[in-house]
């Protein structure tokens, strides 16, 4: 359901009395040895049997659904703090749409930027105008953490896992900040 939804999203759920195409719902997997949880579209009801797609599938799901299997209408997400709120019906697909032209722009847009027009102008000397990110410490849960800051801009943080520097959109189009 990416970009709408993602992994580790909270989901909002309403009660599934009145559904339509373009909602998206909640259903329990077909495999009764899994425990997941299945968030998809529904693309269309016919005779009573409803058909779910993923936003990020290009075929509609094999099968079929019975009003029964849904566990719910998702009326809301949750990402980083920040409540995002899921329209059903055709809104629902005007929304998915938009999402889907907006990532697809950034996408084009970063790679455009990555390679024809941030190359030239940092090797044009612009770079030295730029100002260098600082190294912040602190401790957060008895463990020390790094942080990358310009001024009081958030840019970055170090992980310590993988050894390297996870530097914000569009801050990494600029710096290549590698400490070892």
């Amino acid at each position: 359901m990416f970009p709408l939804l993602a992994d580790y999203d909270f989901l909002d759920i309403a009660t599934a009395e009145k559904i339509q195409a373009g909602d998206i719902i909640l259903c329990e997997s077909d495999d009764p040895m899994d425990d997941e949880w299945i968030a998809h579209r529904i693309v269309k009801i016919k005779d009573e049997k409803i058909y779910t797609k993923g936003d990020g599938n290009p075929i509609i799901d094999d099968g079929s659904l019975h009003h029964n299997a849904i566990m719910g209408i998702v009326t809301a997400r949750w990402r980083n703090g920040k409540k995002l709120r899921i329209y059903r019906g055709r809104k629902g697909m005007i929304q998915y749409y938009l999402y889907v032209i907006y990532f697809q722009t950034r996408k084009v847009l970063k790679v455009i930027a990555d390679r024809l027009i941030l190359p030239k102008i940092l090797s044009s000397g612009i770079r030295t105008l730029l100002p260098m990110p600082k190294e912040v410490y602190f401790t957060k849960e008895h463990r020390e953490k790094k942080a990358l800051y310009i001024g009081r801009i958030h840019i970055g943080t170090y992980s310590e896992r993988n050894k390297c520097w996870h530097i914000r959109f569009p801050y990494r189009l600029i710096y290549d900040y590698r400490i070892q």
